[in-house]
């Protein structure tokens, strides 16, 4: 477990960019992938009850070596089930109103993957979702990532499924799950390239 402060006259990027806001940042790393294709940046503010997320994004059908899960959350809560289950935990220690926009570009400065996703922390994921956004973005084999920004439109319901829920198949009975009108980027759930995300100032 590593502190990280921002302090005046900070030697490296990371370090300036906290000082901004004269935060204490924890940083929590298991054993992460050594060369992640897709880093999924998952934002929590002391508020999700569940943590199947990390359980559905665990069980995709390409190898983990693949992609890396950071989780940011951005008080000060800690869960032992995502420190565990989480690649990298970053605890940023915010007060008074939340700032999603810090978060998330705490999460993309340490991400690794020549993609970076930043989706809901409650959603449900399909076993395939990582090999889908490998596939809009053209990855086959080595190839490099071509240029795009992807969104990832979500269904949503009123209804909790079910804690032991292991197939998303059933979440198809639209009888069973009354699901919403889609909106349109609800969530603003999305997949670009980390250089491009570099180059446009964050998110």
């Amino acid at each position: 477990m590593d502190d990280l402060r921002g302090c005046e006259g900070a030697s490296n990027p990371l370090d300036r960019w906290w000082s901004m806001g004269r935060i204490a940042m924890t940083v929590h790393k298991n054993v992460p992938p050594s060369s992640p294709r897709l880093s999924i940046i998952l934002l929590d503010w002391s508020c999700r009850e569940r943590f199947t997320t990390l359980d559905w994004l665990l069980h995709q059908d390409v190898p983990k070596d693949q992609y890396e899960l950071i989780w940011v959350e951005v008080y000060d809560r800690v869960v032992d089930e995502v420190l565990k289950k989480a690649d990298v935990v970053l605890t940023c220690n915010q007060q008074g109103i939340y700032h999603k926009h810090m978060g998330y570009n705490t999460g993309l400065l340490h991400a690794r993957g020549e993609l970076i996703c930043v989706c809901d922390s409650d959603a449900v994921f399909p076993p395939d979702f990582v090999r889908s956004v490998f596939r809009s973005f053209q990855m086959e084999g080595e190839r490099a990532a071509v240029p795009q920004v992807l969104m990832h439109y979500e269904w949503r319901t009123s209804l909790l499924y079910p804690e032991d829920l292991t197939d998303t198949e059933t979440l198809k009975d639209q009888a069973r799950w009354k699901w919403w009108p889609l909106i349109v980027n609800e969530g603003a759930c999305m997949t670009v390239r980390r250089a491009d995300a570099i180059r446009f100032g964050g998110f």
